[in-house]
Parts: structure tokens; sequence; C-alpha cells
């Protein structure tokens, strides 16, 4: 079928395939006009009819493996399986890259095409490039696992009766499902099959399954890593001194403790699959845990304060006069958290204690916004009510958001007396972090929708003031003029380096920093193209768009196919590459853009992409630009076969997880903790994300109030399709 009816890349049949087109692809030089044969036709339709088959089958082949004892049998079940779902991957790809109108998008509404060029087909009727109702209906239902031809629409592996499965002339009986098995809920619920195993991660990696003895304190926080005691000791990824404090100090928060930015993302992945009640427990568990304000054990997190050891809180005092008291409206949460303060080093044993305690604006930004109302939105069905949890605290940490505005409207990084990385040096307390302000960005405005929804007038003020305030200082100290790109960071403060507690000496601002990838993957995805090109671009700098800065990130961070820069980007590191000239022995300039690549920041340079290619191919926008578009999807594309072949641990902790790495080798990032590449919830969930376009930034995933179309993609039916609008004269228009 594929040799003689495929359309693929670059009209090549040895490489991915894109869709599929009607019958034998033409031959006729006058009808091919030039055009490769296996890249001239291609139907929205049949390619997604090409899809829900190979899911299909792919499903039913797996099933069979793990009926069969025959090992050769096995493997090669296993083998079709992985090669069906490859080919869906790609044409789902393809057919969004070559079929997928968006020009309405101005009124929410897309469409497939029915083909990609006019054409007759020889069973009788013309294909033409004009958007069809059974292309984008097809294209609904493969988005969602539904199989058309099955009632109920299951890809299910028992397809000619209930207990029996058949196969040409032989058939199979196979294993009787039970209500514990796992992976069929996950089917159940919705969950693609190439999927499964990384969401069940999400599930599994926590504190119940440490692997130490049963203790009281093992009440199935997320864990942020899972990383074998042999890592830490096996190059070339070992740690140099591993009976050192902070070598030990490492390992201990990698096994232990869970950053609440990477829970929340945990959050944001779960939400997307609302019906799988074990994915959905961890999501709300998370939001129930910071409610309460502590990390003692409690299935139900009820609020009871003093009765509980202060050792084990998760945030700052919120009355410093009563300490104990956290559980009111008021202080930051800690950025790392964990439900045992006494621990265990998991390489060498011996006692340890708990010793991070840093509040930090940008991880309260997902812990306290992000991830709760992106879980209540997903339980909800929408908009959730003002009494939710997810809602209350948010607003739980408004207060703290209120005293941490600097005078330009950002946000401060961390409060006073907060430690830095560095033992005996504080945090400037007049730092700003743009990154956190992205996300503080983003989280409030989320907050402030629902808000307005439940008619909370003297919140909505707070937060509505907060977000101008934001916005001010994006407008007038984000951008450095010098470099034509991004400051990662600035201060109000005139001393140099803070070694001893800060004293107040506030001044002018200043904008400085290492260069970071993420502040400008994210913050382009946040703002989107009508701010940056308007406040940077047009006026002041009319050479600089959120194009020109995707350039400047590629140049400077890309990892690219072979380190060549003029080949195609598989992923992004954290900063400039030339800082790797400073590593001992230093880096070669040729091996670079090779060298360093993050799971974590590739899908956030991915989803970037895809937000901005969406406004850039807006026909109604002064900003429309389709090769500009094109070239963003490219690179999203080849960004995510990159990380996947690179990056993903298909041998994670047990035979029913898979989990990306966080980065590729162990490598000291220079904003100030390692990279290691061991097994990464955040790294794990971002994938999930973008795997079903779902954009963490905007409430639901799709569209959303203040930031003007930023849409990760319009396939996200069941939340973005939640609030469309139909007018009469769309309909009688079109």
């Amino acid at each position: 079928m594929k040799a003689r009816a495929g359309y693929f890349k670059e009209g090549d049949v040895t490489k991915e395939i894109l869709g599929v087109g009607y019958t034998d692809v033409p031959t006729d030089p006058k009808i091919l006009n030039g055009v490769d044969p296996h890249e001239f036709i291609i139907s929205a339709e049949w390619t997604f009819g090409a899809i829900n088959m190979c899911q299909t089958i792919a499903v039913q082949y797996r099933a069979l493996a793990k009926a069969t004892i025959n090992r050769t049998l096995q493997t090669t079940y296993i083998r079709y399986a992985e090669s069906l779902e490859t080919d869906a991957k790609t044409m789902l790809s393809g057919v969004e890259c070559l079929l997928l109108d968006t020009s309405r998008n101005d009124r929410n509404i897309y469409a497939y095409y029915y083909a990609n060029r006019r054409y007759y087909i020889p069973f009788g009727w013309y294909a033409n490039r004009v958007d069809s109702l059974c292309s984008t209906s097809w294209s609904l239902m493969v988005e969602n696992s539904f199989n058309p031809f099955i009632l109920g629409g299951e890809y299910s592996a028992q397809v000619i009766d209930p207990d029996v499965y058949t196969i040409t002339s032989r058939t199979f009986s196979l294993p009787p499902k039970s209500k514990e098995d796992k992976m069929y809920s996950f089917f159940q619920a919705g969950v693609p099959a190439i999927q499964q195993k990384l969401v069940n991660f999400l599930i599994v990696n926590n504190t119940t399954n440490l692997g130490d003895p049963p203790s009281a304190f093992n009440t199935g926080l997320p864990l942020s890593f899972y990383a074998r005691k042999s890592y830490w000791i096996t190059p070339p990824n070992n740690q140099k001194t591993p009976n050192s404090k902070n070598a030990i100090t490492e390992r201990c928060l990698a096994h232990y403790g869970a950053d609440i930015y990477d829970v929340a993302t945990a959050q944001c992945a779960l939400s997307i699959f609302p019906e799988l009640a074990e994915g959905m427990s961890v999501a709300s568990g998370q939001t129930k845990r910071l409610l309460s304000s502590f990390s003692m054990p409690n299935v139900t997190y009820p609020t009871v304060t003093l009765s509980r050891p202060t050792a084990s809180t998760i945030r700052g005092w919120t009355d410093v006069k009563k300490k104990g008291d956290n559980t009111s409206a008021g202080a930051y949460f800690f950025r790392m958290i964990a439900d045992q303060y006494k621990l265990t080093d998991p390489l060498l044993g011996g006692a340890h204690k708990w010793s991070d305690w840093k509040p930090i604006t940008g991880e309260n930004a997902w812990a306290a916004f992000i991830g709760p109302l992106q879980t209540a939105y997903s339980e909800n069905k929408g908009i959730p009510p003002l009494e939710s949890d997810a809602v209350q605290l948010g607003l739980k940490v408004l207060p703290a958001y209120q005293a941490m505005v600097s005078p330009g409207g950002g946000i401060y990084y961390a409060p006073w007396n907060t430690s830095a990385n560095k033992a005996g040096t504080f945090v400037d307390p007049f730092m700003i972090s743009n990154e956190n302000n992205f996300s503080s960005y983003a989280g409030l405005t989320m907050l402030e929708q629902v808000l307005a929804k439940g008619g909370d007038q003297e919140n909505l003020a707070i937060v509505t003031n907060l977000l101008e305030g934001i916005e001010n200082y994006f407008s007038t100290c984000l951008f450095d003029e010098k470099k034509n790109h991004f400051f990662t960071q600035g201060s109000y403060n005139k001393l140099k380096g803070v070694k001893k507690k800060p004293t107040n000496t506030i001044g002018p601002f200043i904008g400085g920093g290492d260069f970071a990838v993420d502040v400008h993957t994210w913050g382009c995805s946040v703002l989107g193209v009508e701010k940056v090109d308007s406040w940077f671009g047009t006026n002041q700098y009319p050479k600089l768009s959120v194009y020109s800065l995707w350039q400047t990130v590629k140049l400077k961070a890309g990892y690219f196919e072979d380190g060549d820069t003029s080949k195609k980007i598989l992923g992004v590191g954290y900063t400039d590459v030339k800082s790797l000239k400073k590593l001992t022995p230093p880096i070669p300039k040729d091996k670079r853009h090779k060298y360093i690549i993050s799971a974590e920041w590739t899908f956030g340079a991915i989803n970037m992409c895809r937000v901005i290619a969406d406004q850039y191919n807006e026909q109604s926008s002064p900003y429309y630009n389709p090769l500009w578009a094109r070239s963003m999807r490219e690179d999203a594309d080849s960004m995510l076969q990159g990380v996947t072949k690179l990056m993903l641990d298909k041998e994670s902790r047990s035979d029913d997880t898979e989990a990306f790495y966080y980065t590729n080798r162990r490598y000291y990032i220079p904003f100030g903790w390692y990279g290691n590449k061991i097994d990464s919830l955040c790294s794990t969930a971002w994938g999930i994300m973008v795997f079903n376009h779902f954009n963490p930034f905007v409430l639901g995933g799709g569209n959303g109030k203040r930031m003007p179309m930023a849409i990760s993609h319009p396939m996200r039916p069941l939340l973005h399709l939640r609030n469309l609008q139909l007018d009469i004269k769309d309909i009688s228009e079109n």
C-alpha cells in the first residue's frame, strides 16, 4: 500500500511516509508536471483512515505479542507494532503540516482540506483543495483515538469477539481482562498506545515506589527523577567526588525530592486525559497537598497545622510572629518539597537531612496557578468554580505576589534572605527572572479568567493589576537592544554580587545574565507574535521578530544533525554553546552543536514553534508570513523526531514505563544546577503535552485571554472546542 500510493517526504519512499493518496501514484509526466510521483497527491480523509488502521492493527499485534509464549513470534509482532506506530505518527505530522487550513483562525474555525490539489480520482470524481467535513471529522476521531468501525470507538485488541481475536485463519485466545489491568484502563481513557508507558511513569514515579523499606512518610508524592544507584558512579556521567557533601545533597534531592514545577507539568499532562482516574488522582492530589501546606502523610490532606512537626512544612510562615501558621493566605511554597525530613543517602547510606528551602517565584507560578488550574479545568470540563481547590490554592499565594512586585511591575525572583546555591550566600532580593515572569504571566492570566467568570471582583482587580505591571515590565525591560535578544534576568540592586545578607540599596534596573533558551521559547509562547513583533520589532527594531529570535536561539544553543548548523535541528540545550569552551577539557568548536540537549527545553521549543507558526500562518494578521510559519513547523517536526530518538528511555524504572531523560549527559548548567541523563518527570510530562498539542501556558491547552492567537495547535478538540462559538454568518458565508 505504501509503495503504491504513499506520499513520502521529498518523494523518497525510503524516507518518512507523510500520507496516502487514492490509488497507484500517477506516472504520466503531463499530470505530474515535474512533481515526484510520491509527492503529488495526498488525501486527508484517506490518510486519517490509514492512521486509524495503523493504530488499530498495532494494538492487535501488541496483544498477540503479549499472548504468545513463542519468543520469535513475540519479537516479530512487537516489530510490526512499532513500525505501524511510527507510520501513524509520521502521517499524523504530515497531514497536519500539509492539509490543515487555519485561514479562519480569527473565528476559531479550523478544517482539513479534502486533498492537496485538484485531481481527478480514477474512481469517478474530482478531489479539490477545499475544506472538507469528512476530512475534519476523521481528524477529530484520530486525534481522540476513536475507531469508527467499532461501537464505542475503542482501539480494541478484541475485534471479532469479546473473548477471541482472529487473524487470517488462525485464532488465538487472549488473556482475560481484569479491572486491575492498567494498560487496558489507559485504552479506555483514550490514552494513545504509544503514550501509555509515558503516562504511567508520571503516575508511578512517586515516594510510595522508592524501593526503600515501608515508611509512614511515603505519601505518594510524585518525584522529579528516577535514577538507578549505579548511575552516580558509572562513567561517563558519574559524579567526580561522590563522597562530598554537595554530591550527597544532589543525590538525596534527586532521590527523595519533588520540584513543584515538575509536578505541575505532570498535572498539565495528566489533565489531558480526564477519564483516566489514576492520573487525575495524582493531579488533583498535588493540589490538595499544597493546599494543606504540609507534606506529612495523610491521604486526604486535611487542614491540620500546629499539630504537625514544623519540619514538614512546604511553604514559608504566613505569620512570622506566630511560627507554625502556614495555612492562611500569604507565603510562597518552597521550590522543592519532600515527604521526609530525615533521609538516607541512596548510594552510600548514612543519615542526611532535607536541605532545600528556597521559595522561588517561577515554581510557585506553575505549582499554585498553572498545574492546579489546568487540572481543575479538565475535571470541570471548563472554567472551575471559585470554591474549587485550585482557585483557593491560587488565592493562597496572591498576597506573596503582591509583596514581590518591583518598581517596574515585574515580580522579584525570591524573597529576602533566600539562600543561594553556594553555601553562605544569599539570592539578590532585587533580582528579576524573566522566565519566572513569563510563567507568572501565564498563570495569573488563567486565574484572571476564572475570577472573571466567577464574579470575584476584589481578587480580579488584584490579579489584573499584577498582569498589567508585568506587561509594563516586559515592554520596557525585557529586550537587550545591544545583543538583539531577551535579557535572562535583571536587578535593581546597586551592589554586584550578594555575599552577605543584602541591605536596601535599590537602584535603576540593569538587565543581564547568561543567554537562556527557555526565556525565549517560553517568552514567545506566552507573549505571541503580536506583542513581541509590535513591542520590539515594528517600531524600535524593524528587523526583530519572534522568527528572528528563534534563529538566534538555534545558532546559539541548537543541537544539530552532525553538529552542523546547516542541517536539521534536533533539539536545544540551555545557553550559548560558546560557554562549552570553558569546560575542562574545553569542547572543540565543531562538536559544540551536538554536545548538550535538554528534552524539557526542546519540548518547550517545539511548543513555541507550533504556537508561532499558527500565528504567522493567519492570513488576516498584519504579521502573516507563511514562509516563516512553514520554517518553524519544519523545525518543530525535526526537533520532535530528534528528541524522541535521542532522549527516550525505553528501559525505564519498569517494563510498563518509559520516560524522557533530563539531559543527554551529566552537565553543569550555568544557571546553577547539574543536568543528568536520568528519567525526568518534567521532561516526560512536556513530551506528553507536545504529543497531544497541548499548550500549558493557556487554560485548557488552546486559545486564551491576553495571549492573542496563542494556540498550541487546533487539534485539541476535547479541550479547545468547548469554547467554540459559531455565529450564523460563519455558517452562511461558508
